[in-house]
């Protein structure tokens, strides 16, 4: 018989109210010795397929279901901001019917264990209590655990009502890993049954409630039921219990249930107050009908070895306002590797709003340029690539695009740049990164013309620029930038810099490099969260196109994981 496969979601509180002193300190040590175990135990290798959620007021923080030797160093957990339950319960819900059905193609799944790691109840209005409702009442029969993590010291235990019971875990003394230890092999051991272990070798039977701690002591007197209510062990309060929780009263086994036609759920993402999104029906561009909306790509790019280098995520999404208005996205990338597989080529544009033709500037520096850096690079290595003749040969076929589109001068010349630019600009971000490694890192190197950045997200944590952040100095904010084409040739040098494992290079245009600021805020460190790892293709598009107030402009994001 085939032993089931046992998922594990760890729900990691990161605000900042609980632990007075060394928080984010003490909770990586205690989850990256708990990560570390589970990838060095043979049997659990095998058996047990593990989910990180951390989480504030929304999820902050994400490694989605892996197998625990494939997880390796967990990028550190930043900590800060209030405490929700209510956002990561819905997330572990939604992940609940799609995640376990992937794994199910492959081997059974028992039903799962989440894990609550926290130090402190929720705020007053956090609405957990429907999220809660909505966990539990699904067939996979799913067990949530609590475990109150916090010094000793700490007077008493936490009065909130979640789950069944609790554990408590002193920080960085280990613990949380003795704690989730015992959880996890009574789980493997009887999977099925209502009995729970602890560390120190003792078992209780759910059905009567019998509480431990841990220092072996027994509480037979009073437990908790499904929503914290008290009863007298082995009596049940009346009204219903939430199904699959453990410590609810018997109930019996649950008729098998049919296999679900489909699976998966989908909520737009919003950081912070969404303004108008939810109002917005987006119109069709009527002088544009095949420039998409929206276009997207996922892939993993190999080197001439044919081994996996690179995964590549990339979206461009038209803006709020131009959906409102009905009038076309303005923003383009393109992408391609050399005929030798050396190197990749990333170009990321964004068509200069006041140019009526702009997303066709934007299409043509995206798609000529990234061909024509290809082309260089098979006979030149990147630091001795000419940027101002690339910059010159996009600047022309520009203006010979704008021949063939735009009413000529009235003396029937050529256009200039300048009066090319009325109608069709774009700025320019190109990368050539490398498909073999240097001493153990990715070469990058960058070249900018206008306001479209590169960032370098290090660890899954820090947000570096790349390029001088907008308006960073500035009084009063400019949307004013250089674009293609232009005459000028003193631009800043190109930008060489070095990704190593865990690190992620991203390109975008201003409608999410504006947003993300100087990358410390709610927009950094949501897209940090996203993007530690390379999600799927459509999340990804799903994340560029989050909404937040006041920012409506087109998005582009072009972003790129060393294997």
């Amino acid at each position: 018989m085939t032993t089931p496969l046992l998922p594990v979601y760890l729900l990691v509180d990161l605000a900042d109210t609980g632990v007075p002193a060394g928080k984010e300190e003490l909770l990586n040590h205690d989850v990256d010795a708990l990560v570390d175990w589970l990838g060095s135990d043979p049997t659990l290798v095998e058996q047990v397929r593990v989910c990180v959620l951390g989480f504030t007021s929304e999820v902050i923080y994400d490694l989605p279901m892996t197998a625990p030797a494939d997880i390796g160093r967990l990028p550190p957990m930043p900590v800060g901001g209030p405490r929700s339950y209510a956002a990561v319960l819905a997330e572990v819900r939604r992940r609940v019917g799609t995640e376990l059905a992937e794994l199910e193609m492959d081997l059974p799944i028992a039903g799962p264990l989440v894990v609550l790691l926290t130090d402190g109840p929720p705020a007053p209005d956090d609405q957990w209590e429907p999220a809660l409702r909505e966990l539990v009442d699904n067939p996979r029969q799913l067990t949530l655990m609590p475990v109150w993590w916090a010094d000793s010291r700490v007077p008493g235990l936490p009065a909130y009502p979640v789950g069944v019971g609790h554990r408590r875990a002193v920080p960085g003394a280990g613990g949380l890993l003795r704690v989730v230890e015992s959880l996890i092999r009574s789980h493997l051991s009887q999977p099925d049954a209502r009995v729970e272990h602890v560390h120190d070798g003792h078992e209780r039977d759910a059905h009567a409630r019998a509480e431990h701690v841990h220092d072996g002591h027994e509480r037979d007197g009073r437990a908790r039921d499904g929503y914290g209510a008290t009863t007298r062990a082995g009596r049940t309060p009346p009204g219903p219990r939430p199904a699959g929780v453990r410590g609810a009263a018997p109930v019996p086994p649950p008729r098998p249930a049919a296999e679900p036609e489909w699976v998966g759920d989908f909520q737009p993402y919003a950081v912070g107050h969404p303004g108008q999104a939810a109002v917005v029906r987006p119109a069709p561009d009527p002088g544009e009908w095949d420039r998409r909306d929206t276009v997207l790509d996922g892939v993993c790019l190999r080197d001439a070895t044919g081994e996996p280098a690179l995964e590549l995520r990339a979206a461009s999404v038209r803006g709020l306002s131009h959906r409102f208005y009905g009038t076309v996205r303005q923003d383009d990338y393109a992408f391609r590797c050399t005929a030798d597989q050396r190197y990749l080529v990333a170009v990321v544009s964004d068509g200069v709003s006041n140019s009526r033709l702009s997303h066709k500037a934007a299409n043509l520096v995206a798609r000529v340029g990234a061909a024509e850096v290809a082309r260089m690079l098979d006979q030149r290595p990147p630091e001795d690539l000419d940027w101002p003749e690339l910059l010159r040969q996009l600047s022309d076929r520009v203006v010979l695009l704008a021949e063939k589109l735009v009413e000529p001068p009235p003396d029937g010349g050529r256009p200039g740049y300048g009066d090319v630019a009325r109608h069709l600009a774009a700025t320019a971000l190109f990368a050539v990164v490398g498909l073999r490694r240097v001493d153990g890192a990715t070469p990058v190197c960058l070249f900018a013309v206008g306001d479209s950045s590169a960032w370098v997200l290090r660890q899954g944590v820090r947000w570096e620029p790349q390029q001088p952040v907008k308006n960073a100095d500035s009084v009063i904010a400019t949307a004013s930038t250089d674009a293609v084409p232009v005459k000028r040739s003193d631009f800043d040098p190109p930008v060489t810099t070095l990704l190593h494992a865990g690190d992620v290079l991203v390109l975008m245009t201003d409608g999410v490099g504006d947003p993300l600021g100087d990358g410390v805020g709610t927009v950094g460190r949501f897209l940090a969260g996203m993007w530690a790892r390379p999600p799927a293709p459509l999340a990804f598009a799903a994340q560029v196109d989050f909404a937040r107030r006041s920012q409506d402009d087109d998005r582009t994001a072009l972003a790129v994981w060393p294997e």
